[in-house]
């Protein structure tokens, strides 16, 4: 029976007879593809994002950081935090992309997060490179973190001539990134690897410190294996370019 049931609907399928029922089969496999869509975290979380970011600014008055064009959204959702004359950073996790689920679900673990927060308080003792990188201030159990404001020149937007600086500014630049290059260096040559996201758009000149700091901490935990992030002469080339650039203002 089932040997001529499927020997006659081949029949009508080969005549054309049952167009309608491969019709129904591919909008079922539509509908199915939607529906998983539609439930996947990514999609939720950008639906409930708003209201979130609702809640951070009116409930605990935390501010938006406005990032330029050339400076990805990446795992987290960025605000500034006002106390008294200090200036925070506030990094709470997006979760609407894969990669902010792939970090959230990295220190799901309880000793996966141990390693999260000792990796960031463990920072500021690095040798060689606690001078250019920011001190976090409070972790929380979700990954986001809160760090000191820094304010001054992305070079990601330096470079693209979003951010206008002076020359005087520059040179004091270009000094700076020769420190940063001198001090990773070192780090290699005695650890034998860099880990950390260096990236132009994570680095910000203190232009009253005199120095490029660092301001991706979450960096140090998930490039930690060779990445591209972490490859020191792609790093050079970066702060090369920042050091070689033209079209400024003033006078040296």
């Amino acid at each position: 029976m089932t040997s001529r049931f499927v020997s006659w609907v081949k029949t009508q399928n080969a005549h054309g007879h049952l167009l309608w029922l491969r019709s129904m089969a591919r909008m079922k496999r539509s509908l199915v593809k939607r529906n998983r869509e539609f439930w996947r975290p990514e999609t939720i979380y950008k639906a409930i994002n708003p209201f979130r970011w609702s809640y951070y600014k009116k409930q605990k008055m935390y501010e938006d950081l406005v990032l330029g064009d050339k400076i990805r959204h990446g795992v987290y959702k960025v605000f500034l935090k006002r106390d008294g004359e200090s200036v925070y950073i506030v990094k709470i996790p997006r979760k609407d992309t894969r990669f902010s689920r792939h970090f959230v679900r990295s220190i799901r673990r309880e000793e996966d997060y141990i390693d999260f927060c000792n990796t960031l308080r463990g920072l500021t003792k690095l040798k060689y490179l606690s001078e250019h990188i920011v001190e976090v201030v409070e972790i929380y159990r979700d990954g986001g973190y809160v760090s000191p404001y820094i304010n001054g020149y992305n070079l990601a937007e330096v470079l693209e001539g979003a951010a206008i600086i002076e020359r005087n500014v520059h040179l004091k630049l270009k000094q700076s990134a020769n420190e940063l290059i001198c001090n990773l260096e070192k780090f290699l040559n005695e650890f034998g690897y860099i880990h950390g996201d260096w990236d132009l758009q994570n680095l910000v000149y203190d232009e009253t410190e005199n120095r490029i700091m660092i301001v991706d901490l979450e960096g140090f935990f998930i490039y930690r294996n060779g990445e591209i992030e972490t490859q020191i002469e792609r790093i050079k080339e970066n702060l090369h370019n920042i050091k070689t650039m033209h079209g400024f203002s003033g006078t040296y």
